[in-house]
């Protein structure tokens, strides 16, 4: 009996071990699965990797509204520094903007890292309502947008855009789709204290009103807008409608850099 049970123990054992290799040897088949999938694997690809983000005349508009009390200290209203930042890399401005002081050190010098394609910097006066129109420079991809408040914060001062994609389609029997990149148009209201809002259009103004653009000294674009309450049949908007300038407007000004 004794040599009965040691035979039965002795092969229940060698069962046990058997099974403890087969599993071994499948998670080691797993593992090798994993191993060689992982290494296979190729990093998600940019669905922008194919655009040519080319230079463009008159592809970036602001419609730039200022309160009458812009940029207010000591009771009074001031002019208001506007920086815009191009650059084909959206973090470089993330990380600028997150240091304040060299934030704020670019808008008083109009000096950039060379991670910016393009710096520009104009002179608000309280009350504008003007279209600021900009040609994009190559390789731009995000545009970051500062304005330079007497009382400075990152977070009621500046924002960034992304420069938007079209899909041109061609042909007529094989038809292509291109990616390309589009204006940038943004309606930009600038409250006393703080940008009160920045919000991306659909579009611009029509070509009538482009024709009436006039050029600005050192570089850029403007468009009066009319400044009238609307009337009855809606005529006289401050939404896009081109104004006569009055002995009080103050035209966009450009600062070098």
């Amino acid at each position: 009996m004794a040599v009965a049970v040691m035979k039965n123990d002795a092969a229940t054992r060698g069962k046990n071990r058997g099974r403890a290799m087969r599993r071994m040897a499948s998670l080691a088949c797993a593992a090798a699965v994993l191993a060689l999938t992982g290494c296979g694997s190729a990093p998600p690809k940019d669905p922008l990797a194919d655009v040519t983000w080319s230079y463009a005349t008159d592809a970036v508009m602001f419609e730039i509204t200022a309160d009458p009390g812009l940029n207010q200290y000591d009771g009074q209203s001031h002019t208001l520094l506007l920086g815009v930042y191009e650059t084909g890399d959206a973090q470089a401005f993330r990380n600028l903007s997150a240091d304040p002081n060299a934030l704020a050190e670019t808008m008083a010098t109009g000096k950039v890292p060379q991670t910016f394609s393009q710096f520009s910097r104009y002179v608000v006066a309280p009350g504008q309502h003007s279209y600021l129109i900009l040609d994009r420079a190559q390789s731009t991809r995000s545009i970051g947008l500062v304005a330079g408040y007497a009382q400075f914060g990152v977070a009621n001062a500046a924002r960034q855009f992304d420069v938007p994609v079209v899909t041109k389609t061609s042909g007529f029997i094989f038809r292509t789709h291109t990616k390309l990149p589009g204006p940038l148009v943004v309606r930009l209201n600038l409250g006393a204290q703080g940008i009160l809002n920045a919000e991306v259009q659909p579009g611009g103004p029509d070509a009538a009103t482009l024709q009436r653009a006039q050029q600005l000294e050192g570089g850029g674009k403007e468009i009066r807008l009319s400044d009238k309450p609307a009337g009855q049949d809606g005529s006289g908007a401050t939404t896009g409608v081109v104004g006569a300038a009055s002995s009080q407007d103050t035209p966009l000004r450009k600062l070098s850099n």
